[in-house]
């Protein structure tokens, strides 16, 4: 249809054909299926030309859907493979550079992950103040990336910087919570994936257990938080209360393509 539409349809060309493959992308990323999430990411991104985003300002946060839907099905390594954003997307630059860090902390590689929290910060700086992405001012949703790395590398660091770490996360599920609604999300994935999983890692199977019971509350019936509360539930020796929540994940992950082991909260 796009090739032989007339000039007077180039609204919905610029806004309501990238806007339609998004919904596709979040809707198979949060049903596991990585394959269809990912081909979608990378339809999305031939929709979105730099000339597009100039006259639309505010929607370069798409051009980062593939590098987080990537480290959302921990795959690490690919997130690295991915291109930067051009730099005069200020936002993108930043979120992209959040999400490189993240990956680098997966792989133990903290003094890279450190000097792209620098970098994203650098970017961050360069977003105008009272610009907007999406729905959301942009300076208030670029600091959960913000936070979400910091975070995770103060915990990954250790010692006295652990506690510091998880307020840093806790700081920007608190900012996602308080975004402006819209469909799908302006923020790449919940934040409570990454903040239950850092609880699981350190042994806080009760406080990993809250935060995805919380996600759930807030994401009905996604799997990423009922494989999170299954391996918290396991790991206190709640096998009884495990085992339904375990039968729910089988429903919400029908048609996953990825095992549970792939899963940032780890197997259940």
């Amino acid at each position: 249809y796009l090739p032989q539409a007339s000039a007077n349809v180039a609204f919905y060309k610029m806004l309501y054909v990238p806007h339609n493959i998004d919904f596709l992308a979040a809707a198979a990323q949060m049903e596991g299926r990585s394959a269809a999430s990912l081909l979608a990411t990378r339809g999305l991104a031939s929709h979105l030309g730099p000339e597009m985003l100039r006259q639309m300002p505010g929607f370069d946060f798409l051009l980062n859907r593939a590098l987080w839907t990537l480290l959302h099905f921990g795959r690490t390594t690919e997130v690295l493979a991915e291109p930067l954003p051009p730099e005069e997307f200020a936002y993108a630059s930043a979120m992209a550079h959040v999400g490189r860090g993240l990956a680098l902390v997966r792989l133990g590689r903290l003094g890279e992950a450190s000097t792209e929290l620098e970098a994203a910060e650098k970017s961050m700086a360069g977003v105008r103040e009272g610009a907007m992405q999406g729905l959301n001012p942009a300076q208030p949703l670029g600091s959960i990336g913000l936070d979400l790395l910091a975070g995770e590398l103060l915990i990954a660091q250790g010692g006295d910087g652990v506690e510091t770490g998880l307020t840093r996360l806790r700081a920007a599920v608190a900012a996602e919570d308080g975004s402006v609604y819209d469909e799908p999300a302006d923020w790449y994935f919940p934040t409570r994936h990454l903040l239950g999983s850092a609880q699981l890692r350190l042994g806080r199977s009760v406080d990993a257990e809250k935060t995805f019971q919380e996600d759930l509350e807030r994401n009905r019936e996604n799997g990423w938080a009922l494989a999170g509360l299954v391996r918290a539930l396991t790991i206190q020796g709640k096998t009884s209360e495990a085992e339904p929540v375990r039968v729910r994940l089988g429903v919400a992950w029908a048609r996953a393509d990825l095992g549970l082991e792939r899963v940032i909260a780890g197997p259940p």
